[in-house]
């Protein structure tokens, strides 16, 4: 669809009326996962019969539901959806967003008139994750003239550091409930079914999961693929069985921004059946779940990873330049319940070294610190209000 076209579309979905008991989720670029994946899951399951658009792009490697209508970006369908549905559902900061130069009324009045909240429409953004790293306006990278506006009405965050957090970012212009996260509400099931989860994101049968999930960075070289090559599988799998027991794999979950350069993780042969790519399922819940350790850096996994009190390791070699130059974070990380490894060497002794009961000692203590308010309970909240608002418009 060419930009003269697109706009036309545009002017006219804003102006039609909005589609009763429609909900249009959006997860990252077009991905079925994260927040508003659980929320659909659960939304369907009270309220089948609300209507569900999905957007889906072409990196999306699962398959949707028979009751959720797909729709591709930039296509026609999509630009009505997101205008017309009468419940929005993204993980960013809106299905509807637009940054324009603080300085230009004219801009701002544009935006203002394409971007703005319906009458008769809720937006609902997730975010996604508890951030440890400067987001949207608090990166250092952000043009600091710039100013946006969004079609959503409320932020959800599961703890305190994530609201002050996204009211720090977004410069108090979106307001915070205090919800949980709807994808760890998995975390607090009992009965979730690890085997078939492994089975379908290909991790073997009879083994434990060590998942490496690292953050990106300006630098994709430092994105995972440099650490995963100073990885002495050897030594590594060695002080795992010694520590906890049992036969272990490697499983690499990478940024999305770092997927095409995947091809350049070199693995060696006598570990190819133990060195699996965790990029194959969209959902990194499904990793999390099925994992017996996660290895990370500055990524919001480690947050979630410790509600299940399994053990976490963080790797930091770019530690000093990361805090002070790339992004920087709005704790100190000293004050997270592990230790930072600066070196591979210094990984493997504090996995040697792990000592269960003060760990879980330092996650309890590290979670009263931020204020965790999770309780497995995020999705029915905002299921009841995207019920409660569809049923309102309708007196």
């Amino acid at each position: 669809m060419n930009s003269s076209i697109r706009r036309l579309v545009i002017m006219l979905e804003s102006v039609l009326p909005t589609l009763n008991s429609t909900v249009y989720f959006k997860s990252f670029t077009g991905l079925y996962n994260d927040n508003p994946k659980q929320i659909s899951l659960l939304l369907h399951n009270l309220h089948p019969e609300i209507k569900q658009i999905w957007l889906q792009d072409n990196n999306s490697k699962e398959t949707m539901p028979s009751y959720i209508k797909v729709v591709r970006p930039e296509s026609a369908d999509s630009i009505k959806y997101s205008f017309r549905a009468e419940v929005l559902v993204d993980n960013y900061s809106g299905v509807r967003v637009e940054k324009y130069p603080s300085d230009s009324a004219f801009r701002r009045i544009l935006a203002k008139i394409k971007l703005r909240k319906r009458k008769g429409q809720l937006g609902i953004s997730t975010w996604h994750g508890t951030p440890l790293k400067h987001i949207a306006y608090d990166d250092p990278n952000s043009k600091e003239k710039e100013s946006f506006c969004t079609s959503t009405d409320y932020f959800i965050a599961g703890c305190q550091l994530t609201e002050n957090s996204l009211y720090s970012a977004f410069r108090n212009n979106i307001p915070v409930r205090k919800y949980g996260t709807p994808r760890n509400d998995a975390l607090f099931l009992s009965n979730v079914d690890i085997d078939n989860i492994k089975k379908k994101i290909g991790i073997p049968n009879g083994f434990k999961v060590f998942l490496y999930a690292p953050t990106f960075r300006n630098d994709s070289n430092l994105s995972g693929l440099s650490q995963i090559k100073e990885i002495n599988f050897h030594k590594l799998f060695r002080v795992l069985a010694q520590k906890f027991g049992g036969d272990w794999v490697f499983v690499y979950r990478v940024h999305n921004l770092v997927l095409s350069r995947l091809n350049e993780i070199e693995i060696p042969n006598e570990f190819r059946d133990r060195i699996i790519n965790g990029n194959k399922a969209d959902d990194m819940l499904d990793y999390i779940l099925c994992s017996d350790v996660l290895l990370t850096d500055y990524s919001s996994s480690f947050f979630d990873f410790f509600l299940t009190k399994k053990p976490c390791f963080l790797y930091t070699p770019d530690l000093a330049f990361y805090a002070k130059e790339e992004r920087g974070f709005y704790i100190n990380i000293d004050q997270l319940p592990m230790k930072c490894a600066c070196t591979i060497d210094e990984l493997y002794n504090q996995i040697s070294q792990y000592e269960q009961n003060s760990y879980l000692e330092n996650v309890d203590q590290f979670l009263r610190y931020i204020g965790n308010y999770e309780d497995g309970n995020a999705s029915r909240r905002i299921v009841n209000d995207i019920v409660d608002f569809i049923n309102r418009s309708k007196k």
